[in-house]
């Protein structure tokens, strides 16, 4: 029952999940994958700069849209009011009848911390504002961002006084290595500003868009019960 609008929906979310997951492939440190050797360094380096971020905003701006999708296919969108679709009058009243049991639904998942993300992204950032955390072996910290790349290597800091030959070492650079469980994301909240675990917000946004789609689909068949549905160009 509405075969194609659910092939559709699932289509999004594996999207929002492939992007997801490539987010975090892409942060696993190089000494477990086939590494990519530095002509300074015999050890492979990881190379995540800028493809976590591509991924990351793909996720977000795919997941954002599952929820959009979900009242094209079922609902009533606002626009319509002025320029309806070629409905008839049973489907315009199902579809109304149905974003109005939605609604408190879908406005809940557009509170979601990255459903904020989304609108800045997509509006006025270009980028999620993230605090990238990247380490060395030997514990040296870095910083970074998407329009503050951190670099992939780094040569050993020694404390004044080092011994002659630990000195003389330390030109060989070490990787610098991403520490997800450290990544933040910035949540902005017209002029306050939070800091949160950048890969549970994403988790508990799928786990949000999940549940968004089980709800969509219970109401879809209370309400529409089976009649067919017109699926817009």
């Amino acid at each position: 029952m509405y075969v194609e609008q659910q092939a559709r929906v699932n289509f999004k979310f594996e999207e929002a999940r492939f992007f997801l997951r490539k987010a975090g492939e892409v942060l696993v440190p190089a000494r477990f994958r086939s590494p990519r050797p530095h002509p300074n360094y015999d050890t492979g380096v990881i190379c995540w700069q800028p493809d976590f971020y591509f991924y990351l905003d793909a996720f977000i701006v795919s997941t954002h849209s599952i929820a959009d999708l979900l009242n094209a296919f079922f609902g009533w969108d606002r626009f319509w009011d002025h320029n309806p679709p070629p409905f008839d009058d049973t489907e315009v009243t199902n579809r109304k009848s149905f974003q109005k049991r939605f609604c408190r639904k879908y406005a809940s998942f557009m509170k979601k911390p990255l459903s904020q993300v989304r609108h800045c992204v997509v509006h006025r950032t270009g980028a999620a504002s993230v605090e990238a955390i990247a380490f060395t072996v030997c514990g040296q910290s870095f910083v970074g961002s998407p329009y503050a790349p951190i670099p992939s290597i780094a040569a050993r800091e020694l404390l004044p006084g080092s011994p002659v030959e630990v000195a003389a070492s330390a030109w060989r650079p070490q990787p610098v290595e991403p520490s997800r469980e450290d990544f933040k994301i910035e949540i902005r909240n017209g002029t306050a500003t939070k800091s949160l675990p950048l890969f549970k917000e994403c988790n508990e946004y799928l786990k949000a868009a999940v549940a968004l789609i089980d709800k969509a689909r219970e109401l879809s068949l209370s309400i529409h019960c089976g009649v067919p549905l017109t699926l817009l160009p």
